[in-house]
């Protein structure tokens, strides 16, 4: 029972035939969710392996689940893996928690819960949960942090993709949800409006809102930061107050290569940055980007390079700046794994034999052989 596009549409006409699909949206909208939704594939599969019987996944901005060019809503698209996994754990309960704040998309959205609610119902699958909400985004993170008293029993992955740059009263309450908490966060950081208006006076209002996000959350100056400090303080923010402690970051471009915004992951554990990272890596391989005009992504190689070879070189050459303050000093396995992890696209099964190997033999870096000269992971290395 997985709903395709146009099953799902004509069902939901049946219902109402003057349900509101959303807006028609542009391939890196498709690409996003189609990555969230195999990130959370991805992570079913860790959450599964453990004693905790609850798993929540929040969309907070959830849209009506449908849009007019043919695609799934990110939620859809999770609730059809939901029903894969709850198929062959029974002992699980997924729960699927959707909110929007208009009320014709909170319409069709409960349209969609009443179909999906009836073919499990058919199929007597009982461990899958939906709920629907209609919602200020602010509003519903502290009505759902009561309602639901999460507590670290249950595994919680957030997702919020606002239409514009988060602004003060959302990232004050989204801080606030992830501080009291235990969850993952997946969060759209819309660059480009930014860049359009933070000193664009004939935006006055726009710009006096950013002011305000910048000074009250990043305690900076919106008129001489630049918008990257200004992002990248906003997301240490993220993980100064909150129970968040790893991140990965990555970059989303219309298709003239202009970025419009930043996929930001957060999680509060290593295995959590482990499978976004698995996720982005069999989606886009070893960009950490991604532009809706394929041919601006094409590589022009006038070394003889592969490909894959061209990639891997330029993620050896950004860990090589990363490494050069730490020249003359020792630095453990998991120090430089998780400096790759959150700044460069290789997925953590490619470190050794990329990153670590090639470094040794380069003379990057000595192997202290503190286990044994096979053992990797458990070792340090010095930095030349």
């Amino acid at each position: 029972m997985i709903l395709d596009f146009k099953d799902l549409k004509r069902e939901v006409l049946d219902l109402d035939k003057n349900a509101v699909f959303g807006e028609k949206i542009l391939e890196h909208t498709a690409v996003k969710i189609k990555l969230v939704s195999k990130y959370v594939d991805n992570w079913l599969y860790v959450v599964e392996n453990t004693n905790k019987q609850d798993i929540y996944f929040i969309d907070l901005m959830s849209n009506a689940g449908l849009y007019e060019n043919e695609r799934l809503g990110t939620y859809v698209e999770v609730l059809n893996c939901f029903l894969e996994h709850a198929r062959k754990h029974s002992e699980k309960k997924y729960h699927l928690i959707c909110n929007d704040y208009d009320a014709n998309k909170f319409h069709t959205m409960s349209l969609v819960r009443t179909i999906f609610v009836e073919k499990m119902c058919s199929e007597k699958l009982q461990n899958i949960f939906i709920e629907c909400f209609n919602l200020d985004a602010k509003e519903a993170l502290n009505f759902l942090e009561q309602r639901f008293s999460f507590n670290s029993n249950r595994f919680v992955l957030l997702f919020v993709d606002p239409y514009n740059l988060i602004n003060f009263e959302l990232s004050n309450a989204l801080i606030q949800f992830c501080n009291k908490v235990y969850c993952e966060l997946v969060l759209n950081y819309f660059f480009s409006d930014y860049l359009r208006n933070y000193k664009n006076e004939q935006a006055k209002n726009k710009m006096d809102e950013i002011k305000e996000f910048v000074g009250k959350i990043c305690n900076m100056d919106s008129q001489t930061q630049s918008p990257e400090d200004v992002m990248k303080h906003f997301f240490e923010v993220m993980i100064k107050e909150t129970k968040l402690n790893y991140k990965y970051v990555f970059l989303m471009k219309n298709s003239l290569n202009v970025p419009l915004y930043y996929l930001a992951y957060f999680t509060p554990h290593k295995s959590g940055l482990i499978k976004i990272k698995e996720a982005t890596f069999k989606t886009f391989g070893y960009k950490n980007e991604f532009c809706a005009n394929e041919k601006e992504l094409d590589f022009i190689n006038i070394f003889g390079e592969t490909l894959k070879e061209a990639e891997e070189s330029l993620i050896k050459e950004k860990v090589k700046s990363y490494l050069t303050p730490f020249a003359g000093k020792v630095l453990p396995y998991e120090t430089l794994e998780l400096m790759i992890l959150q700044e460069t696209s290789l997925p953590e099964s490619k470190i050794i034999t990329v990153i670590i190997k090639s470094f040794i033999s380069e003379g990057i870096l000595q192997k202290q052989n503190i286990k044994s000269k096979l053992n990797f992971k458990e070792d340090e290395y010095l930095v030349l």
